[in-house]
């Protein structure tokens, strides 16, 4: 079982490892120059039997060299020891923020100028570069997190509450510092991760009265090409899809038909599109990612394609999931076994609220922050329903429907011929006939021409959605069907069949 180190722990360790090693060394090394030999009663005993025979007994000198064998070898553990406390002692920096703070009396930020002086304001390239700077030793001293940072897809699995949001927040944070990467982050939570300040940068989607409307919308916009990626700046893209799980468990209906879709983009074309997707799991089965109708195989290439990050559980006193602090790391191009994934440390500095406490105030003086969501377009009413709904307000088109109550029904009430079903007009169509026939025997009522594809289609061997399309038109244009009201404008895929089955004609049996 892999051993973790917390932050904290690997500095006491190293700490106590360093002042080991060198009380040895340097006992060690006093043992080895003050006493060759370890103390022996039998030396002195001869010499002074010797002095008393005035050299008629011979003398000879001991040879023991015992005791500088053992101060050297104290001085050699010293050595192991203090060399183990220093690779041990944590690279981290201690803080992210830059020593030279700015100084801005409008919103408060309180600090020093570049020569000492109060009130002084700093640069803003300044500021920049030394978070750069620090960031940079951040890195560098975890390399699981540069390999993250680097790579195209990375992939966080752990319980809701171990901190999954918070490191995509941090690998969000640095790109966008270092490099300067847009981020967007697609989270049905966003309203509950609002309030503990899980995400500092970026377009957060999520927040509107129809959250998995903008998710929806600002997901498909974002996975077309990265314009500015195609310029020969190179600027790429984070996007995070936080409770990725819930879009494909039914937890968010609205998210389900995207789920799969987005996963086959965060392992085929992330990195030719200019995107770093970060896609946050509560398991590796398919059932957490993408639905149990996933395609072979899908799931397996993208942990293999992907830098995977497993955060350990832990609960707190009350038995729910909270920071744990350790992880274990895939580096991406792997494959995904027990044998690839390695113990890592997750840095202090990004630990849940740690990087809102050192940068928050920073990013808010160099105007870097959250940006919510667009608000949805108000809808374009159509002339002429605006026209009808006026119509339905005129003094006088009320008086003309108080007459006609009063008055009762008369025969021009009744429903015009026109609307009602030309079954004549679809008897030469075998093939809608056809159409019908199967919809009734399933029991459709509401049909879609993708579905149809598949099970009629595929039967009679008619196996363009054009075609069927047709069908439906001619379906739609003898009052027999109606496309749905979940198409846009017309467009769209789904229709409703009309007529009750007990009105249909004989003959279309």
């Amino acid at each position: 079982m892999a051993l973790y180190l917390g932050n904290r722990q690997q500095q006491m360790l190293s700490m106590g490892l360093t002042l080991s090693g060198l009380a040895a060394l340097v006992g060690g090394g006093a043992l080895a120059w003050a006493n060759p030999q370890l103390y022996n009663p039998r030396v002195y005993e001869d010499a002074w039997v010797s002095g008393r025979m005035q050299g008629e007994l011979a003398y000879q000198a001991p040879t023991d060299r015992r005791g500088q064998a053992l101060g050297q070898a104290l001085m050699a553990f010293g050595f192991v020891l203090g060399g183990s406390g220093l690779y041990l002692a944590s690279g981290d920096p201690a803080t992210l923020r830059p020593e030279e703070l700015p100084s801005h009396r409008a919103d408060g930020l309180k600090g020093r100028g570049a020569n000492g002086s109060p009130g002084e304001l700093v640069p803003e390239d300044a500021v920049i570069a030394s978070i750069k700077t620090k960031i940079m030793h951040l890195v560098g001293a975890n390399e699981w997190l540069r390999q993250c940072l680097m790579a195209p897809t990375v992939v966080i699995i752990g319980d809701s509450g171990s901190g999954k949001s918070t490191i995509a927040n941090a690998i969000a944070v640095l790109r966008f510092i270092l490099w300067g990467w847009p981020a967007s982050i697609f989270d049905p939570h966003a309203k509950e991760n609002m309030q503990f300040s899980t995400w500092l940068v970026g377009r957060l989607y999520g927040l509107g009265s129809d959250p998995e409307g903008s998710i929806r919308e600002g997901l498909m916009q974002a996975m077309k090409p990265f314009e500015p990626f195609a310029q020969d700046n190179k600027t790429r893209h984070t996007l995070i899809c936080d409770e990725f799980t819930g879009w494909s468990d039914g937890s968010y209906p609205g998210l389900a038909p995207i789920a799969q879709p987005t996963l086959s983009h965060a392992n085929r074309t992330t990195r030719k599109q200019g995107h770093g997707m970060i896609v946050l799991l509560h398991g590796d089965k398919k059932g957490t990612a993408g639905g149990e109708d996933l395609g072979s195989g899908i799931l397996e290439s993208v942990l293999r394609f992907a830098a995977v990050i497993k955060v350990d559980g832990k609960t707190d006193d009350w038995g729910n999931p909270c920071w744990a602090g350790t992880a274990r790391f895939k580096p991406p191009g792997k494959p995904y076994t027990e044998g690839e994934m390695s113990p890592v440390v997750v840095p202090e500095l990004i630990s849940p609220g740690r990087l809102k406490r050192e940068l928050g105030d920073l990013l808010e003086y160099l105007g870097i922050g959250l940006e919510k969501d667009p608000a949805p377009p108000a809808p374009v009413i159509p002339q002429q329903v605006q026209q009808t709904v006026e119509a339905a307000f005129n003094p006088e088109a009320w008086q003309a429907i108080a007459e006609r109550l009063y008055q009762g029904p008369v025969a021009a009430d009744g429903p015009g011929l026109e609307s009602l079903p030309d079954w004549e007009a679809i008897r030469p169509i075998a093939e809608l006939r056809s159409l019908l026939l199967f919809c009734r025997q399933k029991g459709w009522r509401t049909a879609d021409v993708g579905r149809l594809k598949g099970s009629w289609g595929k039967t009679n061997k008619i196996t363009s959605r054009e075609a069927i399309r047709q069908l439906v038109e001619a379906a739609i244009a003898a009052n027999v069907a109606v496309w749905s009201a979940k198409n846009r404008d017309g467009e769209g895929s789904e229709f409703q069949i009309l007529p009750g089955w007990q009105s249909w004609p004989t003959w279309l049996e």
